[in-house]
């Protein structure tokens, strides 16, 4: 759950009960994890083409996606880091 420390710790803020209205405030620290996106695989898809449209190296897809080879199935679906 979210607590105020760790709001003002994000924020660079030393007193949590000094905020102004209208500031804008970091809701996730820096520790945040990495956000992912989810891609159905096509008929005549390929790791590599799915990795270059989306801006990442094969290695990677494999990786996040616990994939052995390069081998993928029409329907599978992958995780993508954005």
């Amino acid at each position: 759950s979210l607590k105020s420390k760790d709001l003002a710790r994000w924020n660079n803020i030393k007193d949590a009960r000094r905020i102004q209205a209208g500031q804008k405030l970091k809701l996730s620290g820096a520790k945040a994890g990495p956000q992912w996106t989810y891609y159905t695989v096509r008929r005549g898809d390929t790791l590599s083409g799915i990795a270059q449209r989306h801006g990442c190296a094969t290695k990677d897809l494999r990786s996040w996606n616990k994939l052995r080879s390069s081998k993928i199935m029409a329907g599978q679906k992958l995780k993508i880091r954005k």
